[in-house]
């Protein structure tokens, strides 16, 4: 560019583009960490057992446990244990047993799952190893066991409340834990339906997930039902 010439569309693009790389490069891990503080919608769910998700795999909805609800938007999950009976068995109560975040769904027969399988690019898992949360996150216990809610969507974004402080505590943990295994071996048997965090139905993605397969019997199907558990 000549001297007293305006500066053309192209130079003005890549002028951008270096500041961009500068800020992130100052920036540095503040960057990275900036997912967690943005607007987040978070399943959070009571178990009743263990096994969904498979600790070893990170797959969520392996015995098709929470059914449709898998099937909702959004960016995370936290699987905490419930208060009653089955979940003192499994010595799960009260305990926060699982993180998942960044979902990839993807959908299986659906004659045997109600909704997609799930992984995630970051799984932690602790199964009746986990902290309590009457102990680590009480806002949380307060608001899952005091009002008995089963299932909640939570959207963060900022610090206002405790809870939310405490849910994005949560998620920075399970920020520094690796891909489901599942993820890593490759995609699912099922066909992938929808992109991660998106609202996936069993009717708009049943005739992909089957196309071209044999429907399995009534018989089999009522055999693999009856293995669940109770979700």
């Amino acid at each position: 560019m000549g001297a007293g010439q305006a500066p053309s569309g192209a130079e003005l693009f890549w002028e951008r583009q270096n500041w961009c790389v500068l800020l992130q490069a100052r920036l540095g891990t503040k960057a990275s960490e900036a997912g967690i503080e943005a607007k987040m919608r978070i399943l959070i769910y009571k178990r009743t057992h263990s096994g969904d998700p498979d600790g070893e795999t990170g797959m969520f909805g392996n015995r098709d446990c929470m059914g449709t609800v898998r099937g909702r938007r959004f960016d995370a999950v936290i699987g905490i244990g419930g208060v009653g009976p089955e979940s003192t068995r499994e010595r799960i109560s009260g305990k926060l047993t699982w993180v998942g975040i960044g979902p990839h769904k993807s959908f299986h027969d659906p004659n045997l799952f109600r909704g997609p399988q799930v992984t995630f690019e970051h799984f932690w898992y602790r199964g009746k190893h986990g902290p309590l949360l009457s102990a680590e996150f009480p806002e949380l216990a307060r608001r899952m066991y005091d009002t008995n809610v089963r299932v909640l969507l939570h959207s963060t974004g900022n610090l206002a409340t405790k809870l939310d402080g405490e849910i994005k505590k949560i998620l920075r943990r399970a920020k520094r834990a690796p891909q489901s295994s599942r993820l890593l071996q490759g995609k699912s048997t099922g066909r992938k339906c929808a992109s991660t965090g998106s609202n996936v139905r069993a009717s708009t993605c049943s005739k992909k997930a089957t196309r071209g397969k044999t429907t399995a019997s009534k018989t089999q199907r009522r055999s693999n039902c009856s293995a669940r558990p109770r979700c």
